[in-house]
């Protein structure tokens, strides 16, 4: 699978879960080679844009 075709179906999950809970999405992100983590949490509005509750980098032991 290619790198561009992976993001179609992330916008649509991610409306769906937020419609069908009502919660906001939860994303961890980590490059390979960080020792940290990127924590965050967000909706996305009706404009597709992503509007931010928190955002926190996490340090990762025994990395």
């Amino acid at each position: 699978q290619t790198r561009g075709s992976q993001g179609f179906g992330a916008p649509s999950a991610f409306s769906d879960a937020q419609n069908t809970t009502g919660k906001p999405i939860v994303a961890v992100s980590k490059s390979k080679n960080s020792i940290y983590a990127t924590v965050s949490e967000f909706f996305t509005t009706s404009k597709n844009e992503k509007k931010y509750l928190q955002s926190q980098q996490y340090h990762l032991l025994g990395v």
